[in-house]
């Protein structure tokens, strides 16, 4: 007799570099459960709201270890919105809508999509797709960047910023352009425990002109190309990971080409077996590796 084959299951995740000053391991676990705290909910679409549902530690009595929840994505019905009867196929009379009876605390269409972050490399990872839905990693940016907006957090916290991390190969990808023209970096101020001495020496610089962010454009002779120093290279390389850089350049039929960080966001596979392993799990054991070899 055969032995049945198991089936995988497979979870895509993207991540999220959220950033404080100052910042401390325990100020971002203060953080989350702050904004988890709020109950507030943001709009991804027109009808389509987040919400963090759920925040609690990885470990019982150990959140440096992490922290792990889930984002709640449900339809938010518009009660003064048209409604159609399907058997008349007309616009639903007034008599008929007073049939329709919705608790208030109640949304259709839940979906949940699970998370994990690490306090000491305040880096978050969202499961984008599994098992027959989906969502952007813009989209959780957008949830977690509006909820971080709410006066009890700036109070707190001041400006809290939600980057997405991009493909390792965005950058170098950008940088090897052919007839590169013109870059444009922006950066936000990165904690100096990133990148090492790159993101030590960028932090270093900001914090002795007491600078928040750094925008600049750099534009090539006429006919030239660029050759960035190594100064310009490491800001670039703090900036792909701490707001965005942008590449202009010539294509082969000498058309521009542009290219950006922002739209090449990293992402990863976790594939495991569901008869062993629950979906939450397989997203912290995949991701504990991830942080392990960064």
């Amino acid at each position: 007799m055969e032995k049945a084959v198991a089936r995988t299951r497979t979870i895509e995740i993207g991540c999220l570099n959220i950033v404080t000053h100052p910042h401390t391991p325990q100020g971002y676990v203060e953080l989350l459960y702050m904004a988890h705290a709020l109950r507030r909910t943001v709009a991804t679409r027109k009808d389509q709201r987040l919400l963090i549902g759920e925040v609690r530690n990885l470990v019982r009595e150990e959140p440096l270890e992490g922290l792990v929840g889930r984002l709640y994505r449900f339809t938010e019905i518009d009660p003064d919105g048209e409604w159609l009867n399907l058997e008349t196929q007309a616009a639903a009379e007034p008599d008929e809508l007073g049939a329709v009876q919705i608790p208030a605390n109640l949304r259709p269409n839940m979906e949940m999509f699970d998370f994990v972050f690490y306090p000491r490399n305040h880096q978050m990872y969202v499961e984008l797709r599994s098992t027959g839905k989906s969502l952007s990693i813009a989209q959780a940016q957008k949830l977690w960047k509006e909820v971080f907006a709410a006066p009890a957090i700036t109070e707190q916290f001041g400006d809290v910023e939600v980057m997405i991390v991009p493909d390792t190969e965005a950058l170098r990808a950008i940088l090897l352009l052919p007839s590169l023209y013109k870059i444009t970096i922006d950066l936000i101020k990165p904690n100096p425990d990133e990148f090492e001495r790159a993101s030590r020496n960028v932090y270093g610089r900001l914090a002795r002109m007491n600078a928040r962010r750094l925008q600049q454009t750099i534009t090539a002779e006429r006919r030239e190309r660029l050759e960035l120093d190594e100064e310009e290279k490491e800001l670039a390389l703090v900036a792909a990971h701490n707001g965005s850089v942008v590449g202009q350049g010539l294509g082969p039929n000498g058309r521009v080409v542009t290219m950006s960080t922002d739209e090449t966001p990293w992402s990863d596979k976790i594939i495991y077996d569901p008869n062993l392993t629950l979906p939450m799990d397989a997203l912290v054991e995949g991701t504990q590796r991830e942080v392990g070899e960064r």
